[in-house]
């Protein structure tokens, strides 16, 4: 036992270092896989309010197009009751109102969360103008089926009035038209 390659006490560095290098691999590889799932963990902390806000507001546009289609099983019932209908059995006017304004509010509010969807605060003239053309048809098919009474005055006064306002709108997006091409 004369030389080192026999000596046990003499090999313990060599194995000591051999153990603490792969401690040291296993230690970096280790720490390479915490570095990774901490980069998923805060992606996950990011992610999560804007998950709560999402659905939230699916919630929110969900109960939104229920109250729509509960609106719209309304007025076809009173519809189908008007079809059905003697004229003794015709709904209240206050029914007929409620059904309008209920379904004026509808309108106006899927005008407003289209233009929420596209990130604007802003309703486009046409979708008011649409809007108005709606109000227009419901009320010449209420006056047409006898349960919106109009003399012939008020009636050409009505219609006066709508002509005007599109007019009005008409000649403003000329206007704008003709200020857009004159500036450079």
């Amino acid at each position: 036992m004369s030389g080192p390659e026999k000596n046990p006490l003499l090999q313990l560095p060599t194995v000591a270092q051999e153990r603490y290098q792969a401690a040291l691999t296993k230690n970096q590889r280790l720490k390479g896989i915490i570095e990774a799932q901490k980069v998923i963990i805060d992606d996950l902390a990011r992610s999560l309010p804007n998950f709560k806000e999402g659905r939230t507001e699916i919630e929110k546009q969900e109960a939104s197009i229920n109250e729509v289609n509960e609106s719209i099983n309304q007025s076809q019932e009173i519809l189908l009751s008007l079809v059905n209908a003697n004229s003794r059995d015709l709904p209240s006017a206050s029914d007929l109102l409620k059904e309008l304004f209920t379904t004026i509010r509808k309108a106006a509010i899927d005008i407003a969360i289209q233009e929420s969807k596209k990130g604007s605060a802003a309703v486009a003239i046409t979708d008011i103008l649409s809007l108005e053309d709606q109000i227009s048809n419901l009320v010449d098919s209420l006056e047409k089926s006898g349960m919106y009474p109009e003399t012939k005055e008020s009636h050409d006064k009505r219609l006066q009035s709508v002509h005007s306002h599109t007019s009005k709108i008409i000649n403003f997006l000329k206007q704008i038209k003709s200020s857009m091409k004159t500036e450079p």
